[in-house]
């Protein structure tokens, strides 16, 4: 058994998990992969002493993850970007004291790395007026950068209101511009920012507020109703943003309003990513897709099983409303085979007359097989999720709006509970 974190990479619209993509080690906290792949990634994390951080800086070789760079005892890396082919970070001290202004730095420019140069906006003073307590008017908490190459350090100025200090394309030093409309920085409160890249030359910063910087303003957006915090978020080809809250609850926002994505089974959130125009969301330990581009976040009508059209939406949970309600009874493992009966489900149905009308097949969901039962109704496939509940010890069978490709028909004769042969 190998300790450490597996990493996968998404090509084709399959998963794999390369053995060189593999992280032998259990104690940093992976912050950011990144880079071209696949001959030039890079990957940053914080380890620990067991007093601070340490910023450690890897890259990608045929054998596994290579160490470029071993951080200095008490700094983190805090966020990525690129720019023209560079690697960009923010390094910033690991405690939040006089010294915890980060520095922009170029990770795979030079040895030691390269920091941009900042601008001369006054420093924080202390009470007397004179001491300095921070050397820099923004203390950043979240780093990243547009299309267009601008790069963008986020966090607090002297007078705890939000502010970002910008390096633009060609620029000799950053910036400092204060973002408006945001109530001051609480010490203590939720300060897991995020920093999404924007579809076109702009950005999002997430946190208890979802700030949008774009053509070099800044506009403030209220959050959801009932959100106290966004904590990871990306833009849609089309513009759109989807962001994660506190709760683990995906929204949209197109224009001015918020609309929540229903994810299967009620999954929470852990994080959101566009790539080659689909959504993938990543939720109790599935990776869902979401397409096609532009596409709404809620189901469009679906043929029934059998006709081997696959579904391009998240499944939802299943309603009255839907026109195609599955029960989900089963999920294929990797020695699960490919002509499998079901025995116990088929035993838990015998003789059980009043869940007539289910069809039952085997379906694929991009590479995952599920064995499933097509109800005529809502209250239909509540009742046969609840007899399989109390019949299979551990099942947890769930109702869902959902079309996917079908495999294969399973034919079951209630009285029996045998399979019928065609």
């Amino acid at each position: 058994m190998r300790v450490g974190r597996p990493i996968g990479v998404v090509e084709g619209g399959n998963v794999r998990f390369p053995r060189n993509l593999f992280f032998e080690s259990a104690w940093p906290v992976l912050v950011g992969i990144g880079g071209r792949w696949p001959n030039d990634v890079h990957m940053l994390a914080t380890s620990t002493n067991g007093r601070t951080g340490i910023a450690e800086h890897y890259v990608l070789v045929d054998r596994g993850w290579q160490e470029k760079r071993y951080g200095a005892v008490g700094r983190i890396y805090t966020g990525m970007a690129l720019r023209f082919g560079a690697l960009f970070a923010l390094d910033r001290a690991a405690t939040p004291f006089a010294s915890s202004t980060g520095a922009v730095v170029g990770l795979d420019v030079e040895t030691p790395p390269r920091r941009l140069a900042r601008g001369t906006a006054r420093a924080c003073l202390g009470e007397d007026g004179k001491t300095p307590f921070l050397p820099y008017a923004v203390d950043p908490f979240v780093f990243g950068g547009t299309r267009d190459g601008t790069l963008l350090s986020v966090g607090t100025a002297c007078d705890a209101t939000w502010a970002a200090e910008v390096w633009r394309p060609g620029a000799a030093h950053s910036t400092i511009q204060v973002i408006p409309g945001l109530p001051p920085y609480k010490y203590g409160a939720p300060d897991a920012a995020a920093f999404v890249r924007g579809a076109a030359d702009d950005a999002w910063v997430l946190e208890r507020f979802a700030a949008h910087f774009e053509g070099g303003a800044w506009t403030v957006v209220d959050l959801p109703p009932g959100v106290t915090a966004l904590r990871a978020g990306a833009v849609a080809p089309d513009g759109a943003l989807f962001a994660i809250d506190h709760e683990g609850k995906l929204w949209r926002l197109a224009g001015a309003a918020w609309e929540k994505v229903l994810l299967p089974n009620d999954l929470k959130a852990d994080d959101v990513a566009v790539h080659e125009g689909a959504l993938l969301v990543s939720a109790g330990g599935a990776l869902l897709r979401h397409g096609p581009p532009g596409a709404p976040p809620h189901p469009r009508p679906q043929p029934a099983p059998g006709t081997g059209e696959p579904a391009l939406h998240l499944p939802m949970a299943g309603s009255v409303r839907c026109p195609n309600n599955l029960v989900v009874l089963y999920a294929f493992t990797k020695v699960t085979p490919d002509d499998y009966d079901f025995p116990l489900t088929r035993k838990a149905l015998k003789g059980h007359f009043e869940v007539a009308g289910a069809r039952y097949f085997v379906t694929k969901d991009l590479v995952q097989k599920f064995f499933v039962a097509q109800v005529p109704t809502f209250a239909a496939g509540q009742r046969l999720a609840a007899l399989i509940e109390k019949s299979l010890q551990g099942a947890k069978p769930q109702v869902v709006c959902a079309a996917p490709e079908v495999v294969r028909e399973v034919k079951i004769d209630l009285g029996t509970g045998e399979v019928v042969k065609n």
